[in-house]
């Protein structure tokens, strides 16, 4: 078998499940836009800026990973960070502060949910994440 062969057969075990890969992401968000807070507090803009570009990274991935325009809900988590997204690009206080309303309740919300959905995932209710196309995003 050729290596090009090889590589393109080659399938990545998933380390996370879907509730893990969630979690993480928003709570990186969330830090950062805490971050880039503390940063305006004391006129650090630039490395606000590039904190807050981090963020929209991350959340721009995580947009992307919504690819169900029929999904209501999904579309919804899609507003949010987008959102999310927008308020980052102003790079103010005030933004930051709007930032965090919208994605603190969104990661409270799936912190509650954690165990059912890591059990609906081991049931094959909701797919594994190697059986999605995954983009992670660091920076």
């Amino acid at each position: 078998m050729n290596a090009l062969r090889a590589y393109r057969n080659h399938v990545a075990p998933a380390t996370l499940e879907r509730i893990d890969f969630v979690l993480m992401h928003l709570r990186r968000v969330i830090a950062a836009f805490r971050q880039a807070d503390e940063m305006l507090r004391l006129d650090d803009e630039l490395n606000a800026q590039r904190t807050l570009a981090m963020a929209q990274m991350i959340l721009s991935g995580m947009a992307a990973g919504q690819t169900d325009p029929e999904d209501a809900l999904a579309m919804n988590f899609v507003r949010i960070y987008e959102f999310a997204t927008y308020q980052a690009s102003l790079a103010t206080r005030e933004s930051i502060k709007a930032a965090l309303a919208a994605l603190t309740p969104l990661l409270e919300g799936f912190e509650t949910v954690e165990a059912e959905a890591r059990r609906m995932e081991r049931a094959g209710e909701i797919p594994a994440l190697r059986n999605q196309a995954v983009v992670q995003v660091t920076a």
